[in-house]
């Protein structure tokens, strides 16, 4: 997926919003439903890009 074109506000809101749902679903036992590994890997990609464009803007930050 590309995520360059969206901005890092909604990649934040994306983070979120994501973690928040697999949260919902390993509440209700709904681990093994095929929605449950699509949302951990979006999670997984937003979070790889927002933590990339961090070190971008911050490169003093570098291997924290």
């Amino acid at each position: 997926m590309d995520l360059s074109t969206v901005s890092d506000k909604h990649i934040n809101e994306l983070e979120q919003q994501a973690t928040a749902l697999l949260k919902t679903l390993r509440t209700a036992k709904l681990q093994e439903h095929e929605a449950y590994a699509v949302l951990q890997a979006l999670e997984q990609e937003v979070g790889q890009a927002r933590r990339d464009r961090f070190d971008e803007q911050n490169p003093e930050y570098r291997g924290f």
